[in-house]
């Protein structure tokens, strides 16, 4: 299928070039005229690293060197040569189901039954086909969604007995919309061209894959120069309050590459064990529960000192409550926003969510499979020696997590655009990414020949890829950093800590650090504790 088909090729096995990625997401982000001729990718056998007819493994290599030409720019502004930067084709395809090649203790990260799973199990996860012959796809992986799910249709939480009444009766679109405005889950599978001609795919479509709008002015924040600053993001504060994946993608990418990264947790309603250690590497994690008065409080004294705040939930529901509000209308995040605005000048809010926060869709909730059946993705998607929907098939996930991955990647990279205009022309920033966005970038590429079986990589592979890490976990091997460069490689970090283990403040920055030393008042911070 020729939809959106990239034109743009390189010699060797790919029909999809990464660097032609690489220079889009560039684009996309105000940087089309810098300099990307020390970008090398390496590797990759064919184009059949993956079982898909989609062009995962290039698309994430060039995302992953976009995600290297920014952070290059950070190190220039920083007072550093140019770098060369390396991306392995072959990594970057193995990073898009990073948690899945986790080892503890020398053996995989078992995942333990979720709340779902204790209500019952998932059998309302997957792909339906409705009255009108459709498909949609629906998600009950929590409680909330999955009792809104069995009353709307009237069923007990049985594959079949779901299957059954959503193929009595209900249409596709109908369900879709009931359930959206109940507050629950579910995509109808769309062709590329159904989802460029609806309201919200139109919308999006026009927007830049990551967003990065300045919405306040406020004075210069020069970056720390090096080697004052030994690493990218040393000096930079990033408060986390995301969930899996997208979220603790980009917030680890600013982990790797030196940001003081404090993961909130209590919030969430679940922890997912493999993604909390995989996605806790590198970062400190403390205990804040936004429904408490006081401990929210608290969170505004961590924003009073934060550069960055990430939060991967529903964009409205995250800042109405941030707001202290109770209002409910489309635009009711704005208020939480202006008041982290108005408390903290010159920090960037990072926004990662399936579709919002803005259009028809924008107070939606959804997941990566969400996003898959809604862009035509999952329409496109076939395995090797089975048909795709489009040819007739029955409609099945990719086997990888792409749009959460990506949009990770995608957030990271906003945030080092921010950064480095923030350092010049000063102002605060709101950068958005969204799943269905990044869903999107792959459906422009079209498909690919699926001419032989995929390449299936072996834990061997996988293991020279990775790092051992000695964690409260035990010892955790998980895959290094896909991105790396010559002078200031990213790396893994210190640990990846329980949940909550860490107190609610921030690491001295080196600012701070100096000063302690010139006023001769030591190396502890807060009651004699270490810095480290």
């Amino acid at each position: 299928m020729a939809f959106f088909k990239n034109t743009e090729f390189q010699p060797g096995p790919y029909t999809t070039a990464p660097a032609a990625v690489m220079r889009r997401v560039l684009a996309d982000v105000g940087l089309s005229s810098v300099d990307t001729g020390r970008v090398q990718f390496v590797g990759g056998r064919s184009e059949g690293l993956i079982d898909t007819n989609l062009a995962i493994a290039p698309v994430a290599a060039g995302l992953y060197g976009a995600l290297g030409v920014v952070l290059d720019q950070v190190g220039q502004a920083r007072g550093l040569p140019q770098q060369t930067i390396t991306v392995e084709i072959d990594h970057a395809a193995m990073a898009m189901s990073k948690m899945h090649w986790l080892l503890c203790n020398g053996k995989p990260v078992e995942l333990p039954e979720g709340p779902a799973a204790r209500g019952g199990g998932y059998p309302g996860v997957g792909n339906f086909r409705c009255k009108d012959g459709r498909w949609i796809n629906i998600s009950t992986a929590f409680p909330g969604l999955r009792n809104t799910v069995l009353k709307v249709l009237n069923a007990p939480n049985d594959r079949n007995a779901i299957q059954t009444a959503i193929l009595k009766h209900w249409d596709s679109f109908a369900l879709e919309d009931t359930l959206a405005d109940l507050g629950a889950c579910g995509a109808v599978m769309r062709t590329p061209e159904e989802w460029a001609a609806h309201p919200h795919g139109r919308s999006l479509l026009q927007q830049p894959l990551v967003q990065i709008t300045k919405v306040r002015d406020s004075a210069p924040r020069p970056l720390t120069p090096w080697p004052i600053a030994p690493r990218l993001l040393s000096g930079v504060r990033q408060l986390d309050l995301t969930h899996v994946l997208a979220g603790p993608t980009g917030t680890q990418i600013a982990a790797e590459a030196g940001a003081d990264v404090l993961r909130i947790v209590g919030h969430q309603r679940w922890i997912n064990p493999i993604g909390d250690i995989d996605m806790g590497i590198g970062k400190r994690s403390c205990q804040l529960s936004l429904d408490d008065a006081e401990q929210r409080e608290q969170f505004f004294r961590l924003i009073d000192e934060a550069d960055v705040f990430v939060q991967g939930f529903n964009p409205t529901s995250i800042y109405r409550l941030l707001a202290d509000t109770t209002e409910t209308t489309e635009n009711s995040h704005s208020l939480g926003e202006e008041r982290l605005l108005d408390r903290r000048p010159g920090i960037i809010l990072v926004n990662e969510s399936y579709a919002g926060p803005y259009g028809p869709w924008g107070t939606r909730a959804g997941f990566e499979q969400l996003a898959q059946a809604a862009t035509g993705m999952m329409y496109l998607q076939k395995r090797y020696g089975e048909a795709s929907p489009e040819e007739g098939g029955e409609p099945i996930m990719t086997p990888v997590y792409f749009n959460d991955y990506g949009t990770g990647i995608l957030s990271a990279i906003g945030v080092c655009v921010a950064l480095l205009r923030r350092a010049t022309e000063g102002g605060s920033y709101i950068v958005r990414s969204q799943l269905i966005r990044t869903a999107s970038l792959i459906v422009e590429q079209g498909t690919i020949p699926m001419d032989q079986p995929p390449h299936s990589f072996s834990r061997g592979e996988v293991l020279l890829r990775s790092g051992s890490i000695e964690t409260p976990h035990g010892m955790v091997w998980a895959l290094r950093p896909v991105v790396q460069l010559d002078q200031t490689p990213l790396s893994q970090g210190r640990s990846s800590p329980t949940a909550g283990e860490h107190r609610a403040t921030w690491l001295p920055t080196i600012d701070t650090m100096m000063n302690a030393a010139v006023m001769g008042t030591g190396n502890t911070y807060g009651g004699g504790k270490s810095w480290l």
